[in-house]
């Protein structure tokens, strides 16, 4: 791909071009810019005059030589040189940064056990996550209570003793039924939350209340008081 621009040096331009008139410093300039974009400018007067946009003087062609002016040209050689540079320095920073990511990293045990009489290959990255793999507790699978399974954890809940569920979950579908709602478990869990607010504080005791009876001492219980 050719270069979109080229260096452009002031002091030298108006140097070089202080004796020329408006006229001819612009047509210099458009006889540049067309050399540099095309490689060298037509020798033909009249092509010549469209592109400078001006009949050009024998002082504007003195610039040119064979079509070409000689400062631009340099310019052109030392702009892709550097380019060249630029381009070499890219594709040996590549190939560093390639060879150091291909180069395996051995931990100090890797290089003991390389050192080491024992056949076994040091590991490789690929190893040390199937062990780590292999490491991990594997997780149990969850399983899905079946209706009679999660009615009957429902039934042995400390949360739900006073409470018959079988009445309530009737209850709760008749619900769902007349307000076109879904019994599901979810709901039928706040459903019993509900329930068990609302249910009275004397609940049947785990252990039924046994009486202490003690026999009357002699005299009567009156000789006591």
């Amino acid at each position: 791909m050719k270069p979109p621009a080229f260096q452009f040096y002031p002091d030298d331009f108006i140097g070089g071009t202080c004796d020329m008139t408006a006229k001819e410093v612009g047509a210099f300039i458009r006889l540049l810019c067309f050399q540099w974009s095309k490689g060298k400018i037509p020798s033909c007067g009249k092509k010549l005059a469209r592109i400078a946009g001006t009949n050009v003087t024998p002082d504007v062609l003195a610039k040119f030589n064979d079509g070409m002016n000689q400062r631009l040209e340099n310019e052109r050689a030392k702009l892709e040189e550097y380019r060249k540079q630029k381009t070499a320095s890219g594709k040996n920073g590549a190939q560093k940064r390639w060879q150091n990511h291909s180069t395996p990293i051995v931990s100090p045990l890797a290089e003991g056990m390389a050192n080491d009489s024992s056949p076994s290959p040091s590991p490789s990255p690929s190893s040390k996550s199937s062990t780590n793999s292999i490491l991990k507790k594997p997780r149990k699978p969850k399983t899905e209570l079946t209706d009679q399974e999660w009615m009957a954890e429902l039934k042995a809940s400390p949360e739900n003793q006073g409470i018959n569920i079988d009445t309530e979950y009737a209850r709760a579908c008749d619900w769902c039924r007349k307000n076109n709602r879904t019994p599901s478990r979810r709901f039928f869990g706040n459903w019993l939350k509900k329930a068990a607010e609302d249910k009275p504080l004397a609940i049947v005791a785990k252990k039924p209340f046994q009486s202490v009876t003690h026999n009357a001492p002699k005299g009567g219980w009156k000789s006591c008081l």
